[in-house]
């Protein structure tokens, strides 16, 4: 009986050998470095119940691809404001939640931001939590922050972090699809 035993605690060994190891292999994360300049974006028309929504080109690549940002403010229990303390119609800051995407020709990665303006000093900070996305970003996860590119570039907004994506042999080709 013991070399039964034997062969089944083997066995056991294998098959969890073999989990983990495709447990590691199903999923790729790849850093994030970006940047977007606030003096290149386009208002577009709010999307459903958000109060703002602008797009901004994005300098550096997403996933190995040119990307646009969209982002839409939402005005909801999350909207922090503070008083007009100079009277120049500004708030002082803001906090509140945004919904952000990356687009790029090989799907949308979208996110849940949070983050606070000081209009006053043009600082800004974000967390971005990665939220999914589709085509190659479907089901994605992972954690960014952002922060202006101190000190003499408070216009350009520097995204960071990880991105990662579930991952099937052969998906790391970085190459478009023209596939409809």
């Amino acid at each position: 009986m013991k070399p039964n035993a034997l062969f089944g605690l083997s066995a056991v060994a294998v098959i969890a050998a073999l989990l983990a190891a495709s447990v590691a292999a199903a999923a790729e994360c790849r850093s994030l470095n970006v940047s977007i300049n606030f003096d290149e974006f386009q208002e577009i028309d709010p999307i459903g119940t958000f109060v703002f929504c602008g797009v901004f080109p994005v300098h550096g690549k997403v996933n190995g691809r040119d990307a646009q940002f969209l982002s839409c403010i939402r005005e909801d229990d999350d909207f922090v404001a503070s008083d007009d303390i100079f009277g120049d119609g500004d708030f002082r800051f803001f906090a509140t939640t945004f919904f952000d995407a990356f687009e790029t020709a090989g799907g949308d990665l979208t996110l849940n931001e949070r983050g606070w303006i000081d209009f006053d000093t043009e600082l800004q900070s974000s967390i971005f939590e990665v939220t999914g996305g589709s085509g190659e970003f479907q089901g994605a996860s992972g954690l960014l922050t952002g922060a202006p590119k101190w000190p003499k570039k408070l216009n350009q907004f520097r995204i960071q972090g990880e991105i990662c994506t579930p991952f099937s042999p052969g998906d790391d080709d970085d190459s478009d699809s023209d596939s409809d």
